[in-house]
């Protein structure tokens, strides 16, 4: 039996013995149990015994095998090259290129898994999914490849939001509303009840769906380039999508509610004032506004564990060169990433075209350890050779380009836990001409 039936196999028992599981978790504690069920359960693990010393077997023999030099012909061999270890999303593209050159069928992906890119753990990976109309379920370590890809490359995610959980596609937690208190007081007096007032921030699966045409000799080359390249297409079609909602999304369409809809008004400010009110702004009205962005939460007893700015890319480039009466930077630290102490980040996904004269933006000042991203840690993806999309305003055949639609869906939501644990400051027009 090969590697791959041996893995298969292997996971068709313990799909078995988690049906086990499952039926004597809804019993109650007084029942059990049958006695034939207990004896399933006991031969189930026996097998799944065997088949790990069967597994560890042939990829030591497999390990024996790659470390040896093959003779080619006399005095000369070919060198088996170390293997390198994948980045982060690699292993995904793999997965979505396996499932893209089989059609969506899953057996012919785990072959070409197995065959193609000589990876007999994602050929079982696969091989142990069950389509659905919604496409074939990325295996949980596959997708945990590709969440741990997020985090660089999202600006919501980088910055530190926290990524909890939500494997049923509902979670509610509570969500502090107003502060406790704490009293001295004389030995024997009645100590006061003081603690924090709390509601609930409630998540639900959104479901976000992106469409990433590849190329079908992409598709079919199994280099590490390809991979590469198959990886970074994919991704960029989610990063664009998470951002632009966790920013600035009002929720509807049934996406997530960014931060710009949840944050208290008390704590969104209008660059509308005197001489922050115009494209090139003195510095001291400058320094004086983003200070009033930080006060804006330290007077409102936010945690301030992990802040950070976040900005359009004009906004940020006006501040990086913005200069004192001496000619020196008045942010050198923007070099380095923070800015009055705090790390900085911008994102072509905050807009420059707002407000009635289409030339401002806002600056985000929050608290990352206030905002959460509640997720299922689950992907689909579904292949088409023959769907159209679009293409900026042209509508593009796959068929005619020879290329292959992959379709990912992802479902998350997001929310900020202390509504005043982020500060916005709208009608910015530094340096947007």
């Amino acid at each position: 039996m090969k590697l791959a039936e041996l893995k298969r196999a292997r996971a068709d028992k313990l799909a078995q013995i988690q049906v086990l599981a499952n039926q004597e978790a809804e019993l109650s504690a007084e029942e059990e149990l049958s006695a034939e069920q207990i004896a399933e359960f006991e031969q189930l693990e026996a097998s799944i015994d065997g088949l790990d010393k069967k597994i560890v077997r042939q990829e030591r023999a497999q390990q024996a095998s790659a470390a040896g030099a093959a003779p080619v012909y006399a005095g000369v061999y070919a060198h088996v090259a170390p293997k390198k270890e994948l980045e982060p999303g690699e292993k995904f593209a793999m997965y979505a290129m396996c499932v893209a050159g089989g059609g969506g069928d899953i057996k012919r992906s785990a072959q070409i898994a197995e065959n193609q890119f000589n990876n007999a753990e994602m050929a079982a990976a696969i091989d142990t999914q069950t389509p659905d109309s919604a496409g074939v379920l990325v295996h949980e370590d596959y997708s945990a490849d590709m969440i741990e890809l997020l985090k660089p490359r999202t600006v919501i995610r980088r910055l530190g939001a926290r990524s909890i959980p939500m494997p049923a596609g509902n979670l509610t937690m509570g969500r502090k509303t107003g502060r406790g208190s704490a009293t001295y007081g004389v030995e024997g007096s009645d100590i006061k009840t003081t603690k924090p007032t709390f509601g609930e921030m409630k998540f639900s699966a959104k479901k976000l769906t992106g469409l990433t045409p590849i190329s079908n000799d992409l598709i079919r080359q199994a280099s590490r380039g390809s991979t590469q390249l198959v990886r970074d297409d994919l991704i960029d079609t989610v990063v664009l999508a998470e951002d632009t909602a966790f920013l600035r999304s009002d929720g509807g369409g049934d996406s997530p509610t960014g931060l710009r809809h949840q944050t208290n008004a008390l704590n969104i400010i209008p660059a509308t004032a005197g001489d922050v009110a115009v494209i090139n702004p003195n510095l001291q009205a400058v320094d004086l506004f983003l200070s009033s962005l930080i006060k804006k939460q330290r007077l409102a007893d936010v945690p301030m564990l992990k802040n950070a700015w976040i900005m359009s890319p004009s906004v940020f480039t006006y501040l990086e060169a913005l200069r004192d009466g001496n000619g020196n930077k008045a942010y050198p630290e923007m070099a380095n990433g923070r800015l009055k102490g705090y790390p900085v980040d911008f994102t072509n996904q905050l807009p420059e075209n707002l407000g009635s004269g289409g030339n401002e933006s806002e600056i985000y000042f929050n608290d990352f350890s206030q905002t959460f991203i509640a997720d299922t840690m689950q992907y689909r993806i579904a292949v088409s050779t023959e769907a159209t999309y679009m293409d900026n305003d042209e509508l593009v055949s796959a068929f005619s380009r020879d290329q292959t639609v992959i379709r990912i869906i992802a479902e998350h939501d997001f929310g900020l836990r202390h509504d005043r644990a982020c500060s916005i400051a709208t009608n910015v027009k530094w340096g947007i001409q």
